[in-house]
């Protein structure tokens, strides 16, 4: 898979219809190429906060949809958990995909803000029902004694939402929703021979009068 990416040439001066134009950052073109199935290692992200002490924070979170006219990547969680209130106080935050098969890195930094209603409603719902349950019944972070008393929290929130629920539709927790990571600046870095790598920036500039987004690009060296 990294012989056929390399051997597509994908220069930066390519890349702004191959990683942004052409859907999704690089994300479903590059499994395209790939040949292979999106699956949860291809849409994992590193996502970085600061906390309130001033110390970065990096985790794994799920990249669960991308407005590509708006370079906007969205993902889920409890707001309420560390990444959660860190997003909340900071409203910034830095994200990258890695896809090691293809030599490839996408990078995008920008403002957070949580996610329409409407829009974790809907993602929510569509989850299974195990996941649902858990998301109601997590106190992300918080400590637990053992592995038993994290199941017995479980269990009685599984009971208590059949006894108020049965088999209807579960609501979402009002504590858990998605937020909208919505990139300025965008990164690409692409694996040449001898350390000889690609690299493009793009920096959001102002939107034209249609609303349409404006990006300046430039090349960097590796």
């Amino acid at each position: 898979a990294r012989k056929h990416f390399m051997d597509a040439r994908l220069t930066p001066e390519g890349i702004l219809n191959f990683a942004y134009e052409a859907r999704n950052a690089g994300h479903t073109t590059v499994i395209d190429l790939a040949s292979g199935p999106l699956d949860e290692d291809d849409v994992a992200i590193w996502r970085s906060t600061v906390d309130a002490e001033g110390c970065p924070q990096v985790r794994f979170v799920l990249c669960r949809g991308f407005d590509e006219g708006k370079a906007r990547f969205t993902f889920f969680t409890h707001y309420d958990s560390p990444k959660g209130r860190d997003l909340l106080r900071e409203a910034q935050a830095s994200a990258a995909f890695y896809w090691d098969p293809l030599g490839l890195q996408v990078r995008m930094t920008g403002s957070v803000k949580k996610a329409p209603a409407g829009a974790s409603d809907a993602y929510f719902a569509g989850r299974g029902r195990y996941s649902q349950i858990s998301a109601w019944a997590s106190r992300q972070s918080t400590q637990v004694e053992s592995r038993a008393e994290l199941d017995r929290i479980h269990a009685e929130q599984a009971d208590t939402l059949e006894r108020e629920h049965g088999s209807k539709r579960l609501p979402r927790p009002p504590g858990w929703g998605g937020f909208v990571l919505e990139a300025n600046r965008i990164e690409l870095w692409a694996e040449g021979e001898g350390r000889v790598h690609d690299r493009a920036r793009w920096s959001r500039c102002t939107d034209t009068p249609d609303g349409k987004s404006c990006w300046s690009v430039a090349r960097l060296q590796p």
